[in-house]
């Protein structure tokens, strides 16, 4: 906004006075006017058919009288607690609104609209002209058009008077006292007292010389007339007085005075003060009543653009360079700085490129520097050092306040190398469709239309405010519009007021504004295109922001800084606001920031973070905040691609900054951010029932440094029953401290679901750099030692990509180390004292290997050290297997491919592994391209055509790994678009919503493929979303499945349920051998004996092991080696037969007659009693060891013991 300042600083100051059209006089300039009163009465406007001299109190014409017509009337009308004023919908007025009283409690000041209105139609308040040249546009060679305008008479500035409406207090004012507004009589709100031989001062009055000003305010006596007089003089330097009244004929009634006076001082800028007093010579107890007093500089017959507009389209004020002029980066618009300095000074790099006559005409120019990522310093050119290339930089002229330009231009920031700037507001940078540029003093307007002349289509926006209602109270703004101005609605100190229904479009600094205002509703606007912030509360409590719809805010025109769609600052402790059921989309930094004790909930937040970094759809921060951000819906937060310090790119879903403690975030959804949650130096934060669908790095990022006394800088906080879904292979947490404090110490985490669709991986600490002593790093090793209670989606795996072919040989030569490790080096701050050396023997997967052994500091081994080295093509695939195990238990590390010239420029994003300390392959697979850290659109693309490349192995300190058959080749893949994957239904209304299927898929033959990710149920369509909430499902039968997570898909895996990326077969039989131990053709899952050959699959037993690998094939009792005791597999005289469990057939098994019935499993009737050995067994009576027929003697009594009597002996058993 720098561009403002400039032309804006000689009149900006104007606002108020001229609508205060009755000349009031005393002695020859002022006049005394008695108040009538009037209770509750409604007063309307009609700008076609008004008129100021009617009473305003009807409708339309009628005898004479009716409606008014002018703002200005209303704006110095008299209205007192329950008046309305009504504006006929449909009409236009291009002044501004100025509330000049305040109601009462329940009787409030209302300005609404009437006649035939709805949202197309609403009374508007507009801040521009149409633009009529004197005498036309002329086209000038160089393509643009320019016109000769006449002079308007400018609205006046602000009332430079703290509180003069006295509606709460008497703050800011010396030696008085307040009374309310039953002690004041007549009148609005409160007013102040001054008794007999005394005065009230304010200072700190901010004039220039040379101007003009007005002093309007009301007064009367307490019981008689009187002269008391008012003051205005140069406190700090002469004491020149520029205003002295001599005595005012004040009466027991209220009464208006305003006088004009100018500034003639030998001072630039002069710190005024105002002073009213009442003589000594009055008689008795006298007081003086004082109200509404204002103080403004005078209107001046000069325009000053402040926004221009094209067909109702806005156009961006000239700039250099140009989006664009580097053909290698589109998006880009900004320069980058040279030298490190300060905002106040730098030098420019080599890419501003200007003529002499340019270089000449930088002065007053527009520089707008973005020297950290979330704030740009809006500044103004106070001179550039052509030799050196040095700007030297000022802050602007404030246009309304110092708070009003909140971070406007700091100049003591430190500014970097390459950090980035953009110029504007000269003539000569009017090079392009859609630009303009103003010429104020030669009242003179350039633009350049995309096509045909501007003749009757240009919009000049010059108005301050669209409605002023500073320190009121009570009062009701509902149904109006309000347009092209610089600010919208200023709520400065008010209190208990509400602002509804109303359209505020297309403003150049803020929508709503309130610093300190107290208990108020601002509820049911339309807030559209906002160059800064779209709703605005400073130190401002008790406050309601609900129902409305903010879009576009910060995005307008070329960056500048702006902090939020919705914005809640906070001065103190306590603030208490509510920002609910607010719909807010596409801003340039925040969508929504809560203060202290405040409450974000059911809010739906897209497209935050377009132009500024480091950001957050929903932010709070500060110690003591005991916030609530619940059941918001935030969709797409992935930052800005005109940053060009790529560092600094961070977007957030909902973002707990700078010690921000006792925050309760539950219910919310946050979809498509590039992270989650971003919790910084936070504590005692409690996370439930979130879900975090789709974050493109990580849906949970924490970060902290040490704290006072040594104090963990993030703990104590609360992760509970949230589901994570991230649409990538990285990380669920990653954290990073300058501490080793340990997740366990951070938080509590408990009954949350994690997705392992893409990844195994769920957690990584890093302390400055390097992996924490505590890095857990799979969802087992999660459960074990985080979260007993974690569960995770894991019925089947998705790859990102698909192998289809290798298309180049190994690049690394030296790949099996069988013979040296020629070609591999090492890289780490103790380069002597890291061990990088051949390994033999059984520590290696086969043959011999390489070990690397760090220090106290990390280490890297890579390849290649020396030519030839590998050579990238810019955007193509490429995938590395390797053979690794730790050498020192568990542990994470890196693997990535970075550039020769620069080890820590990234070809690939570094992908992190866990590693055991046994052996196991590993498959990494990368596009050439930036890492995820860079912006795509730089220009190095181009330099980096072909990169020479490494590929790096980093470990954290005092680690060891050991490495084998490394192979990097590329690939030709097809890429798995992930939202195919899965699916979020999101309900962001106050309804339950019923989803069919065609609602959430877009091919409908997959509607009963899909699971619920909560829980893994099939999906049964419709299906009801509860109101803010959603409902996550996973594509079931996805064709990208790969179970062992191997870039190869299960349904061309020669392996699915083993990691195999070689695709091995040793045999050809179409199993690869990772699945085919033994190799006979049987995958290992359904080989009943997978590490032996048996592709005849014989299990004699039917226990489910092969014959060949079952050590008992009979299953009899008797090992196979026992009963073939020769192995020739053929039933010898002696032996027992290995393939039959009862060889004699008696009813018992082998290994039974041996062992527990010591009978002879080869003869069914042991104790030939002709009885088999089974049979007595099973009766139980007899032994089979020992005859039955001795035992039984002459059973049967015929004198013989033979067959019959163990015949009859049978018979009786039977019978028995």
């Amino acid at each position: 906004m720098g561009f403002i300042f400039t032309q804006l600083r000689f009149n900006l100051r104007l606002f108020l006075s001229h609508f205060f059209s009755i000349r009031i006089l005393v002695s020859v300039l002022l006049v005394c006017l008695p108040i009538t009163t009037v209770h509750a009465a409604t007063y309307y406007l009609d700008a076609s058919t008004g008129d100021d001299n009617w009473t305003g109190t009807l409708s339309s014409p009628q005898a004479g009288h009716g409606p008014w017509k002018s703002l200005s009337k209303v704006n110095n009308a008299f209205l007192r607690p329950g008046d309305t004023v009504s504006f006929r919908c449909g009409e236009v007025w291009r002044e501004p609104l100025v509330v000049s009283y305040s109601g009462d409690t329940g009787n409030p000041i209302t300005y609404n609209s009437y006649g035939s209105c709805d949202d197309t139609n609403k009374p508007v308040i507009d801040g521009s002209r149409h633009i009529i040249p004197i005498d036309g546009w002329t086209l000038g060679a160089d393509g643009n058009h320019s016109a000769n305008l006449q002079a308007v008479m400018m609205a006046p500035a602000n009332n430079l008077v703290t509180n003069g409406g006295y509606d709460v207090d008497a703050s800011s004012w010396l030696y008085t006292e307040w009374r309310d507004s039953t002690a004041c009589g007549d009148n609005s709100g409160g007013c102040m007292v001054l008794r007999i031989d005394s005065h009230t001062d304010q200072g700190g009055l901010d004039l220039i010389a040379g101007k003009n000003y007005r002093l309007s305010f009301r007064a009367k006596m307490s019981t008689s007339s009187s002269f008391p007089s008012v003051r205005v003089f140069d406190n700090d330097n002469t004491g020149d007085i520029f205003l002295d009244s001599g005595p005012l004929t004040t009466t027991t009634q209220w009464q208006s005075f305003s006088i004009p006076f100018p500034v003639n001082s030998s001072n630039t800028q002069i710190t005024g003060k105002i002073s009213f007093r009442i003589p000594s010579n009055i008689v008795g107890s006298e007081e003086l009543f004082l109200d509404n007093v204002i103080l403004q500089q005078e209107s001046q017959d000069i325009l000053s653009v402040q926004q221009l507009f094209l067909d109702d389209q806005y156009q961006e004020l000239a700039h250099y360079p140009n989006r664009g002029y580097d053909p290698a980066s589109p998006n880009r618009l900004y320069l980058a700085a040279k030298t490190s300095g300060t905002v106040a000074s730098f030098a420019a790099g080599d890419d501003l490129v200007l003529s002499p006559t340019q270089e000449q005409d930088l002065s007053g120019a527009g520089i707008h520097i973005k020297d950290i990522a979330f704030r740009i310093d809006d500044c103004e050119v106070l001179a550039y050092d052509i030799p050196t290339k040095t700007f030297t930089n000022t802050q602007p002229d404030y246009i309304v306040t110092p708070e009003d330009n909140y971070y406007e231009c700091r100049t003591a920031n430190a500014v970097g190398v390459d950090d980035a700037y953009y110029l504007n507001n000269k003539l000569w940078m009017l090079d392009s469709a859609g630009e303009w540029y103003f010429d104020e003093p030669l009242q003179k307007l350039y633009l350049r239309p995309a096509s045909g002349v501007p003749d009757n289509r240009v919009d000049a926006s010059y108005q301050i405010y669209g409605i002023y209602a500073l320190g009121r109270s009570n009062i009701v703004i509902d149904g109006l519009s309000i347009r092209k101005v610089y600010r919208g609605i200023e709520l400065g100190q008010a209190t208990n007021f509400i602002v509804q229904n109303t359209d505020v479009i297309d403003t150049e600094s803020k929508a709503i504004v309130s610093f300190g205002g107290r208990y108020g509703t601002i509820a049911n606007n339309i807030v559209l295109n906002s160059a800064g912030d779209g709703i605005l509360l400073d130190d401002a409590t008790n406050i309601t922001i609900q129902n409305n719809s903010v879009s576009n805010t910060g995005t307008i025109g070329t960056p500048r800084f702006n902090i939020a769609g919705i914005r809640l600052v906070s001065g103190i402790n306590e603030n208490n606001n509510l920002v609910d059921k607010n719909t807010v989309i596409n801003s340039g930094y925040l969508g929504i920031q809560i203060n202290n004790m405040s409450t974000a909930s059911k809010n739906y937040v897209e497209n935050a973070c377009l132009v500024l970094s480091d950001c957050g759809s929903i932010y709070t921060n500060g110690s003591t905040n005991n916030g609530f951000i619940t059941d918001n819906t935030v969709i797409n937060t992935i930052g800005t691609i005109e940053n060009p310090a790529p560092q600094y790119t961070r977007s957030r879903g909902i973002y707990l900054d700078k010690n921000a403690d006792n925050v309760t975030v539950t219910g919310n959804t946050v979809i498509n951010t590039l992270y989650g949650f971003f919790l910084n130096d936070g504590t005692d934060n409690t996370f439930i029932k979130n879900v975090i669908y789709g974050s493109i790095e990580y849906p949970v990022y924490r970060s902290g440094k040490l704290g006072l006394n040594g104090q963990p800088p993030i703990y104590g906080n609360h992760f509970e029953s949230n589901q994570f879904i991230p649409l990538n292979g990285d990380f669920t947490y990653l954290t990073r401290s300058d501490v080793d404090i340990g997740v366990d110490t951070y938080a509590s985490i408990i009954g949350n679901r994690y997705s392992l669709l893409y990844s195994e991986t769920l957690f990584s600490e890093t302390i400055n750099g390097a992996n924490s002593s505590f890095s857990v790093n799979d969802f087992s090793g999660w459960k074990n030692q985080v979260e007993n209670t974690a569960t995770a989606f894991n019925p089947f795996a998705i790859a990102l990509l698909n192998i289809i072919s290798v298309d180049g040989i190994n690049m690394v030569l030296n790949s099996d180390m069988e013979t040296n490790i020629i070609g591999w080096g090492k890289r780490g701050d103790d380069y002597n004292l890291i061990d990088l050396e051949p390994e033999t023997g059984g520590t290696c997967a086969d043959g011999n290997c390489l070990r690397l052994t760090s220090t106290s500091s990390s280490a890297s081994a890579y390849y290649a050290d020396r030519d030839p080295r590998p050579s990238l093509v810019f955007g193509k695939y490429y995938r590395v297997i390797f053979d690794i195990r730790s050498g020192s238990g568990s542990q994470l590390m890196s693997v990535s491919a970075g550039e020769y010239q620069n080890g820590y420029n990234k070809r690939g994003q570094a992908r992190y592994i866990a590693i055991e300390d046994d052996w196991q392959t590993q498959v990494f697979t990368f596009k050439a391209t930036y890492d995820s850290f860079e912006d795509p659109s730089d220009p190095g693309a181009s330099n980096y055509a072909s990169p020479v490349s490494q590929l790096i192995f980093k470990i954290d300190p005092l680690k060891t790994i050991y490495l084998d058959n490394v192979k990097w080749e590329e690939v030709s893949v097809d890429i798995n678009d992930t939202q195919d994957d899965t699916a979020i239904i999101a309900n962001a209304t106050g309804s339950t919503v019923v989803y069919q299927c065609d609602d959430v898929i877009t091919d409908l033959s997959r509607c009963n493929e899909y699971v619920y990710f909560s829980d893994t149920a099939v999906v049964s369509w419709p299906v009801s979303v509860s109101p803010y909430s959603s409902k996550v499902i996973v594509w079931a039968d996805n064709p990208f499945r790969d179970t062992d997570r191997d870039s190869i898909l299960d349904s061309v895996d020669n392996c699915p349920i083993n990691a195999n990326p070689n695709q091995i077969d040793g045999n050809n039989d179409g199993v690869g051998d990772g699945c085919d131990v033994d190799s006979d053709g049987i995958a290992d899952s359904d080989d009943n004996c997978p590490n032996s050959p048996n592709s005849d699959q014989l299990d004699t037993d039917a226990d489910n092991a092969g014959n060949v690998c079952d050590s008992d094939d009979d299953n009899d009792g008797l090992a196979d080696v026992i009963e073939d005791s020769n192995g020739n597999g053929m039933v010898d005289v002696g032996e027992t037969d290995a393939l039959n469990p009862d060889s004699d057939n008696d009813g018992l098994t082998d290994g039974d007659e041996v062992n527990i019935h010591f009978t002879n499993p080869l003869d069914f009737d042991s104790d030939d009693d002709g009885l088999t050995d089974g049979y007595e067994i099973n009766i139980g009576l007899t032994d089979p060891n020992t005859s039955t027929m001795l035992l039984l003697g002459d059973f049967n009594g015929d004198g013989v013991v033979n067959v019959g009597d163990l015949i009859l002996f049978q018979q009786q058993l039977l019978n028995d």
